[in-house]
């Protein structure tokens, strides 16, 4: 999947200004006349954050993927935030070529299927271009086990069965 081009929000800067700004007024008069107390806090802060980094991975990782999450909430927009959900008569005419089944022939599912988009465009809502999977499938889809031309050639097979009104045969 693609991922949309990012761009920085302006509010996100106009925050981090003020932020910064508001800080360093706040600390500049404390600092005069604590600067060593102040340097020894800021030691041991940093100490104690280096020490909790190396000796404990799993507090790393927490930190960082939760660094990473926060920085781009903020300071990013995607492609992806702005997108309209499927229509809902795409989804019924799907659903109703596919007979409220998984369109993979050799599948014996009786889940509900999920519409999943072939050529992996979330925007892209052509009818040729949408096949509904039972969810194992739809997971199988997107992990790139089935390839796009066997995908379009489900949704072929199931578009000629829907256009002669003749149940597909199920094994």
């Amino acid at each position: 999947m693609a991922q949309g081009q990012r761009r920085i929000r302006i509010e996100f800067w106009a925050g981090l200004i003020f932020v910064v700004l508001l800080a360093y007024a706040l600390i500049a008069d404390w600092w005069k006349e604590h600067s060593v107390l102040g340097w020894i806090i800021v030691g041991v802060i940093v100490a104690a954050l280096v020490f909790c980094i190396y000796r404990f991975p799993a507090f790393r990782g927490l930190l960082f993927r939760t660094a990473k999450k926060a920085g781009e909430s903020i300071a990013y927009e995607t492609a992806e935030s702005g997108r309209e959900p499927m229509p809902p008569y795409i989804r019924a005419n799907i659903l109703q070529r596919a007979e409220h089944r998984c369109e993979n022939p050799d599948c014996r599912s009786n889940v509900g299927p999920e519409i999943h988009h072939i050529d992996g465009d979330r925007n892209n809502n052509r009818f040729r271009n949408l096949i509904a999977l039972c969810p194992n499938c739809h997971t199988r889809a997107g992990h790139g086990e089935y390839s796009n031309s066997q995908l379009r050639n489900w949704v072929q097979r199931s578009w000629e069965t829907s256009k002669r009104g003749r149940p597909r045969p199920r094994y």
